[in-house]
């Protein structure tokens, strides 16, 4: 009792404290005077408040604690634009040094959250602003008169609508990556970042900020105000917001230094900065300022405030903090608003110095490297309002973007936590990062043109209060206008959108959906085959050091599926729903059934008020995908006017819902409706199955006869459980294909007389499926092949009964972790991966066929040898060269080693030059042979981060602009002019700019691979006899039967491995069976390891397919090693018919003969090394025969002659 004494005491002490410092605001209800030109009337919505700022402010400085005492926040009110106020637990958060907070005592600053909202909040003898995180856009609270300090307006950013200043856009410089091995304790804390490990510890990062200014913008009233207090009073408002946004998302935290003052600047006479207005000449001279006034070990990141510029908004260098160009920031406040400048300009062009390059896709015909969003893009990277109208995902006055893309969050992570940006201190956060859960699998396949759904969850130990967001991260190249992307397997088509607290994503957005059908030209649904990958971020919104973390997830979007859509109900004046009566509900399945969707069930539900879409009644649930359901709408939605139907697929995320309103009535007139599911069934014969034959009636009653009409095929047969069934019921339709063979499409009419007499008739479409792959052989790179390029285009021999293929590689015959390539849905029968396999590689591939009816079993395994070649990488180590327009210059490293050159390719190229289209590269060898590697190509981008090598898949003029991410291009003059010279001495990239360059370029690395080829001697055969034995008798392989030699190598080093294992007994190696992918040496054999136990019947053959490697880059294979079984093992002399089979190998021609007339029990079969036999003939009473195998694909095939007294066996090789 005396517990819950004190505790109401308590909360009605804490209701007192909250009552009693309410009274510091009050709402206005008149429109203050304001002057004509104040930005204040550009306001679409304010609402006014009253605010007794010297009570607030000694309230503040006497009650609210330092952030350093974790367990303690005071309440405080603050007012929201609708008028009202909501509570925020605060604590001081300084944005000073100690020094600098003790030289300023006046100027304080707080942080809080009302358990949904970040907020930071500023105080001064001077000045009062706040500014509240909402995925709605940031609220501002900010004096409206800087004279007043008592009136204040209270406004969404998004409502101030300034011009949309096309004009301001980022300046960029130095983009050049700087990388750190990631050591084991930072490999956590990143992989925990991507939702990996819950729980683990927050960080927080804090940096000393050297913020200066121009004598311009600290002397102006409504900037820094013209003296020392105001204008540092102006700087700590900007930075609270700031820090808002950066620990928020990063966990990062800034502090002015203890000697910021005496880098203010308050007259433009008088301070070090020529030109105030041009942001690129201030950028390039303010480190060195900055340097001169205050030791450069005194702060880890600098930048400077100036007034409006005329050549950019802003502009940063990339990646600069903690290193020699620190001071490499610059914000050109064009307004005096401070939430507009600090989070529009300032975060941006801190997060480049924080190393976050552009995330927007175009821009008036500028792609960033890092094109993660459409157009404009909406974050703070991108360009959000300042690229046209036709390229603005939000209008240039649309919401200020308050986060980062995940991109961004994970660059400036991975720069203060890993990289060269580290230097800041660190300090625990007592947070820990949230994990993430993405509830739908990867991999799928949706059809173009179709909504969809992105479901996620996340867990957080504080129970934080978590937003959420779903960015799509392929990076690439939009398009000329929103609305029109790239119909290309990259790029971005969906908008990001701003966190809230919904962890589901609905694409597009349900306004689209519901009024639009499905276009908005900010989230275009995918038109043809390409992957699109999403990553579901998760934030939790710590007070002072929140944790981000995301997982990724990939799906493929299929041109051959789709538009998936509700076809009845779909229109509002002619289609009704009855609630009495069994409603057939129709959409169009579009191929979503088929591979690769593979959408066999499907949820159908009732949206009783389209303004409300998450509300969703059941009508059928996990029903055939098959383009009808009979549905019961229930009696309490007659009258309805704005339902909907929804129908969504089950084990994947896509759906539809009617385009128009529907109405729900109840019914008046004698109705039936008959129906089968499924509607469409594929059958894979041989087979069985069954089809259910529903009926529903209104006002009518008795049973109908039933039967199939027609359209069952050939050899197939049929039967009801009964042959009538009530107008209320249902009957099953049991199907039989297992003696059906035919494959195509037949269509199956199903009749039933109705109690009048009246016939009704459903189909449906059968689709017959023939599983026989025998045709599909590899071809190349052929069985055996050595010496390939290190790109390779995979031929192989296609079935009519396959619809697409699967391609495994690998580096064994056993495959699985072992493979080293696989794609899957190719629809021709050559493919060339865009990678490059290893050199003095031995390699396997295969191919499997699929169909509607799934996979088929794979190829027997091919084994092919890449070139043997040495290539060693030699770095350039050089300075960076810069070049303005229309100069050239020189990349040079030197070869020390000489050495005949075989292949030549130039890795890792990094520069920027705004655009590249104004450069061009040539490579010159010590011979003075040159090689044209880039010309003016690419249009107007401004990064290289690539490759150039000969065997690429994409050219500069197909597929390889721009040239980032890595990017592998062929060259514009092929390297191959290089073979054959000697690799020694020095190397150079001749470098050239034109007239059009913007600024300088700036060239920065790259890495020289020159190969030279290797002779090695191949392993031969020496011995390969076979094995005879009798049924179930183990019997050892010693190397009379089974030898390989190498002159270069013992037996020891030589090295076989099973491609094909033993059918009918198991192959044994020290007594252990072996499997595909086993190893053993030709010391094995000689030691007596290897033997052979037989498990099946009497006259029979095994054997097994394998590869010798001598570990040098020799080999042989793949060959083949015969096991025959019977009584004929042990006394072959009496029972061989002295067989010949000529020639061998064979075009496609035999000649079979005996030296014995065979008697009438001879019989001659032909068998692959599946086991499966492709010929089997009567040779009776006859000594010699001729065959055709043409038909049959190139490969080893076994030969057998059996009778009751004769046995024999050949291995013929097919090789047309």
């Amino acid at each position: 009792m005396k517990t819950r004494f004190l505790l109401l005491i308590s909360l009605l002490s804490l209701a007192s404290f909250i009552q009693a410092q309410n009274t510091f605001w009050n709402r206005s209800n008149t429109k203050p005077a304001l002057s004509s030109g104040s930005d204040w009337n550009k306001l679409e919505h304010v609402q006014f408040f009253e605010l007794n700022h010297d009570g607030f402010r000694q309230f503040l400085i006497h009650q609210v604690p330092l952030e350093s005492n974790a367990s303690h926040a005071v309440p405080i009110q603050l007012p929201f634009p609708d008028g009202s106020l909501h509570t925020f637990y605060i604590q001081e958060s300084p944005v000073m040094e100690q020094g600098l907070a003790d030289k300023y005592p006046e100027i304080k600053t707080y942080k809080g959250s009302d358990g949904s909202h970040y907020m930071r909040m500023s105080i001064s003898p001077y000045s009062f602003q706040a500014y509240i995180l909402t995925e709605q856009g940031d609220v501002v609270i900010e004096a409206y008169d800087r004279s007043n300090l008592n009136g204040y307006g209270v406004f969404y950013s998004n409502d101030l609508r300034l011009n949309d200043p096309v004009q301001l856009s980022c300046g960029t410089k130095d983009i050049t990556e700087v990388k750190a091995p990631v050591d084991p304790q930072v490999e956590q804390k990143l992989q925990s970042r991507t939702g990996g490990i819950l729980g683990t510890p927050v960080e927080l990062k804090t940096y000393r900020l050297a913020l200066t200014c121009t004598g311009d913008w600290g002397g102006r009233g409504d900037l820094g105000g013209g003296t020392l207090a105001l204008a540092l009073d102006k700087m700590v408002a900007s930075l609270s917001l700031i820090n808002a946004v950066y620990e928020k998302d990063v966990a990062v935290h800034l502090n002015l230094i203890a000697s910021n003052d005496r880098l203010i600047y308050l007259d433009g006479n008088a301070d070090p900065y020529p030109q105030p207005t041009m942001g690129g000449a201030t950028l390039g001279i303010n480190t060195s300022i900055i340097n001169a006034k205050i030791p450069r070990s005194a702060y880890d990141i600098g930048h400077i405030y100036t007034i409006g510029c005329t050549d950019v908004g802003g502009i940063a260098f990339l990646g600069c903090v903690c290193n020699d160009n620190k001071g490499g920031g610059v914000t050109c406040w064009y307004t005096s608003d401070i939430a507009y400048v600090s989070q529009r300009i300032t975060c941006h062009e801190m997060g480049h110095q924080f190393n976050a390059s552009h995330t927007f896709s175009n821009c008036n015909g500028n792609e960033s490297g890092t094109s993660y969003e459409p157009g404009s893009g909406t974050t703070i990277m991108s360009y959000s309002g300042l690229c046209g109208a036709g390229l603005n995902v939000e209008p240039g006055n649309g919401p200020h973007p308050n986060f980062f893309h995940v991109n961004s969050v994970e660059r400036i992570y991975n720069f203060t936590r890993n990289e060269i940006g580290s230097c800041g201190t660190t300090t625990p956060a007592n947070n820990s990062f949230p994990q993430p859960e993405i509830l739908f699998p990867s991999g799928l396949y949706i059809p173009i043109r179709t909504p969809f759904k992105l479901s996620g969850r996340a867990t957080d130990m504080e129970n934080d209060a978590m937003t959420y967001n779903w960015e799509q991260y392929d990076a690439g190249g939009y398009g000329p206008m929103l609305g029109e992307p790239s119909l290309t397997e990259e790029g971005p088509l969906f908008k990001s959108i701003f966190p809230n607290n919904n962890p589901i994503r609905i694409v597009p957005v349900w306004n689209t959906i519901l009024t639009k059908a499905n276009f908005e030209r900010t989230e275009v649904l995918p038109t043809v085959d390409r992957q699109i990958t999403f990553r579901f971020t998760v934030r939790d919104n710590h007070p002072g050091a929140g944790a981000t973390t995301w997982k990724q997830i990939g799906f493929n979007a299929l041109e051959s599926a789709g538009p998936f859509a509700v076809v009845f109900p779909n229109e509002s004046t002619l289609d009704t729903l009855y609630t009495d009566l069994c409603n057939k509900v129709r959409w169009d399945v579009a191929n979503t059934d088929k591979s690769l969707v593979n959408c066999k069930k499907v949820n159908v539900y009732l949206m009783p008020n389209r303004t409300n879409p998450d509300n969703l009644i059941p009508l059928a649930l996990n029903t055939d995908n098959d383009g009808e359901e009979l549905v019961t709408i229930p009696d309490s939605l007659i009258g309805s006017s704005r339902a909907r139907i929804l129908v969504e697929s089950v084990g994947n995320i896509f759906f539809d819902v009617s385009d128009q309103d529907i109405r729900i009535r109840s019914s008046v007139s004698p109705k039936l409706l008959f129906g089968v599911a499924p509607k469409s069934l594929r059958v894979c014969v041989p087979t069985k199955t069954d089809i259910l034959v529903q009926s529903c009636a209104a006002k009518i009653s008795g049973s109908m006869q039933i039967f199939v009409e027609s359209g069952l095929p050939d050899n197939a047969s049929y039967r009801f459980d009964q042959s009538s069934f009530d107008v209320n019921g249902s009957i099953v339709l049991h199907l039989d294909f297992t003696n059906v063979v035919a494959s195509g499409i037949n269509t199956l009419v199903i009749a039933a007389i109705t109690p009048n007499g009246d016939t009704l008739r459903e189909s449906i479409e059968l689709d017959l499926v023939s599983v026989d792959y025998t045709a599909v052989k590899t071809i190349y790179p052929a069985d055996g092949l050595s010496g390939l390029a290190q790109s390779i285009e995979f031929k192989w021999n296609p079935s009519v009964n396959a619809e697409s293929y699967n391609l495994e590689i690998a580096t064994s015959p056993v495959f699985g972790n072992t493979i080293v390539y696989t794609l899957k849905g190719i629809k021709g029968s050559t493919f060339k991966p865009n990678f490059f396999f290893e050199e003095n590689k031995l390699y396997y591939w295969r191919i499997i066929p699929v169909n509607r009816c799934g996979d088929g079993g794979p190829t027997t395994p091919a084994a092919f040898h890449t070139i043997n070649k040495a290539c060693i990488e030699t770095d350039y180590i050089g300075n960076v060269i810069s070049l303005k327009a229309n100069r050239t210059g020189t990349m040079m490293l030197t070869i020390p080693d000489a050495g005949f050159i075989s292949d030549v390719n130039v890795k890792n190229f990094e520069a920027t030059a705004v655009g590249i289209n104004s450069v061009s590269l040539t490579l010159v060898s010590p011979f003075g042979t040159k090689v044209k590697l880039f010309d003016k190509n690419c249009g107007v981008t401004s990064n290289f981060d690539c490759s150039f090598d000969d065997d690429a898949s994409v050219t500069l003029l197909a597929g390889g602009c721009p040239p980032v991410q890595g990017k592998l291009i062929q060259p514009l003059e092929s390297l191959s002019k290089f073979i054959g010279e000697n690799k020694k001495g020095d190397w150079r990239i001749e470098l050239a700019t034109d007239n059009f360059l913007s600024g300088l370029a700036e060239f920065n690395n790259f890495k020289l691979d020159i190969c030279s080829d290797l002779i090695v001697n191949n392993p031969f055969n020496l011995n390969n006899l076979g094995l005879y034995l009798n049924a179930g008798e183990t019997k050892g392989i010693g190397l009379d039967l089974l030898q390989s030699q190498d002159i270069d190598n013992t037996a020891d080093q030589l090295v076989y491995t099973i491609v094909a294992k033993t059918q009918r007994g198991d192959l044994l190696l020290n007594g252990q069976p072996l499997d595909y992918g086993s190893r053993f040496t030709q010391k094995d054999i000689d030691d007596g390891k290897l033997s052979y136990h037989h498990l099946g019947a009497d006259m029979e053959i095994d054997g097994f397919l394998f590869t010798v490697e001598d570990g040098a880059g020799g080999w042989y294979g793949t060959d083949y090693f015969k096991i025959q079984i019977g009584a004929v093992a042990t006394d072959d002399k009496t029972l061989d018919p002295g067989l010949l089979v000529y020639p061998n190998p064979t075009q496609g021609q035999l000649q079979i003969s005996t030296n014995e007339i065979l008697d009438k029990t001879a019989r001659l079969r032909l068998i692959n090394l599946q086991g499966q036999v492709i010929l089997n003939r009567s040779m009776a009473n006859s000594k010699a025969e001729q065959i055709s195998i043409q038909n049959l694909t190139d490969g080893i095939y076994i030969l057998e002659i059996k009778s009751d007294k004769y046995f024999a066996t050949k291995k013929v090789v097919l090789k047309k």
